[in-house]
């Protein structure tokens, strides 16, 4: 797991804090390293203890409400024409180098990740909708392209062009 990964788990972990109590986390309990590295839980036993920390808490309304989840899928639209196939990905608030996208074997990865600092930066939140935090959208293309991926991000607007093969005429005889 990717250490910026952890720093949203910490940053949503204070999130939910602050929702329940108005307050910020204490000192000691906002996942600062004091483990050694033979106590330390594992990678994944964070995650999963993390996960159920974040169904847990999304039970209550008062958590629900004013934080939202931890990851999200946005949106997604795939079209194409003769000369390429665009998919848009809809994340309010992205800038470019949020996004990362690749392509292997016929299948666009769009992940990347929306600032969540507004949400643990003191502010109380009475509605939190817009989703932020780490977001993947996994798409298996209808046909081969050629090249890379050319990415535009424009107000929230996550764009990727696929440049489709030329079409080949049918021989006659």
């Amino acid at each position: 797991m990717h250490a910026s990964t952890f720093e949203l788990m910490r940053d949503h972990v204070r999130a939910i804090y602050r929702a329940l109590t108005g307050g910020d986390l204490p000192e000691g309990l906002g996942g600062e390293r004091t483990e050694t590295a033979e106590t330390a839980p594992s990678p994944e036993e964070v995650s999963s203890r993390f996960m159920q920390l974040d169904a847990l808490a999304r039970t209550l309304p008062q958590v629900a409400e004013r934080v939202p989840p931890f990851s999200f899928a946005p949106p997604l639209d795939a079209y194409g024409n003769d000369r390429e196939i665009v998919v848009e990905v809809g994340v309010p608030g992205i800038e470019p180098g949020d996004v990362s996208v690749t392509l292997h074997a016929g299948t666009l990865v769009v992940e990347g990740s929306r600032d969540i600092e507004g949400l643990v930066n003191g502010q109380t939140y009475y509605r939190a909708e817009i989703p932020r935090g780490p977001f993947r959208r996994v798409l298996t293309l209808p046909q081969r392209t050629l090249g890379e991926p050319r990415v535009e991000v424009e107000r929230g607007l996550i764009r990727v062009r696929l440049a489709r093969p030329p079409k080949v005429a049918a021989a006659r005889a």
